[in-house]
């Protein structure tokens, strides 16, 4: 009979050696479901932090890749700038959800219309404001489309609008530094395909949400719960008329090119298991596009677009199989009617 001291030392190699299998197994398929990491460098040209060079994978919304060209335009590799023209926008314009080809400037390229799709998640008017004067002088573009998919992008000082309204735009300025140290480890990361390292360390520390610390509770029973005080704010017709009447003539001196702000709602959506085809902003883009149209602003509204296309082909514009169907970032039919949208203009104002 064998001493039982080897009986630990036996399970303690079986789970050592489970371990080691079951991480290769999850190192060779995490590529194709763990998405890669945003590490991001200082552009010159744009004044600003751009996503690194290289292929980005996208998973937790739309399944994609995406090739991250120069200056971290999205999708676009060729940049043919002085025929070109600068699409403004967030998360939007990048469309880190869908494959390159279905990109909103890569369809608008088989219409014979360049677009720069100068955009990362998070920026605004104030951030477009900043650097129009930049993207002319860097890429010599022939005009300027703001895509506007939440009329809060076009605030003045930001998300901090609503509770205090400020007529006067809030740039943002960024200091040329050296990317964080988190960057480089992400470079790292994802060069050598251990994402899912960093991801499950990330969920283990933080909220995936909300990114804050997690409390890690070891007890028996639920978790307390905490009671978060909201304090909603409303902002007036009136006062959206008034800021957006002293945002449009700075907006328009930042440039002697055409600027023209494309607005593309939420519609149509899905409302208490209905279909919905209502804009509730429907009257405020009304207000923005009359002051628009007063300093040369032109504006196109896609609201009808969207909801015939839906009522042809009973799809929406807006979501994906692993989200929520109307809602969310724009698919590859959204993406469709901007891209035709804007190449219409185009032909049509030459």
């Amino acid at each position: 009979m064998q001493p039982t001291s080897i009986q630990p030392v036996r399970l303690a190699v079986k789970w050592l050696l489970g371990l080691a299998v079951g991480s290769i197994l999850v190192a060779f398929a995490a590529p194709l479901f763990v998405e890669s990491n945003k590490s991001y460098v200082w552009d010159a040209e744009l004044e600003a932090f751009v996503i690194r060079e290289g292929t980005f994978r996208f998973r937790h919304e739309g399944f994609s890749n995406t090739y991250i060209g120069a200056h971290g335009f999205a999708g676009v590799d060729n940049v043919n700038s002085s025929d070109s023209y600068a699409l403004w926008g967030d998360s939007q314009v990048q469309g880190l959800c869908v494959n390159d080809r279905w990109k909103i400037a890569n369809l608008a390229s088989t219409r014979e219309v360049g677009l720069l799709p100068i955009a990362k998640g998070g920026d605004d008017v104030v951030d477009w404001y900043s650097k129009i004067p930049l993207a002319e002088s860097a890429f010599k573009v022939k005009g300027h489309f703001l895509l506007v998919t939440d009329l809060q992008d076009m605030y003045p000082n930001g998300s901090d609008f609503i509770a205090a309204p400020d007529y006067e735009i809030r740039t943002k300025t960024q200091t040329k530094t050296d990317p964080p140290r988190m960057n480089s480890l992400k470079a790292n990361v994802d060069r050598f395909q251990l994402s899912f390292v960093l991801l499950a360390a990330k969920n283990l520390f933080f909220e995936p949400r909300s990114m804050q610390r997690r409390k890690l509770r070891f007890a028996v029973g639920p978790a307390p719960t905490k009671q978060i005080e909201t304090i909603e704010h409303s902002i007036t017709d009136v006062a959206l008329s008034d800021t957006w009447k002293s945002l449009m003539p700075d907006l328009a001196s930042r440039s002697s090119k055409p600027i023209v702000i494309v607005y593309c709602p939420t519609v149509p959506t899905i409302v208490n298991n209905h279909v919905s085809f209502k804009d509730p902003a429907e009257n405020q883009f009304q207000l923005l596009s009359e002051a628009a149209l007063e300093h040369g602003i032109d504006t196109i509204d896609l609201t009808d677009r969207m909801i015939e296309s839906y009522q042809e082909s009973a799809q929406f514009p807006h979501g994906f199989h692993n989200g929520k169907l109307g809602r969310g970032h724009l698919n590859p039919v959204g993406n469709q009617i901007i891209a035709d949208a804007i190449c219409d203009y185009i032909s049509e104002n030459r």
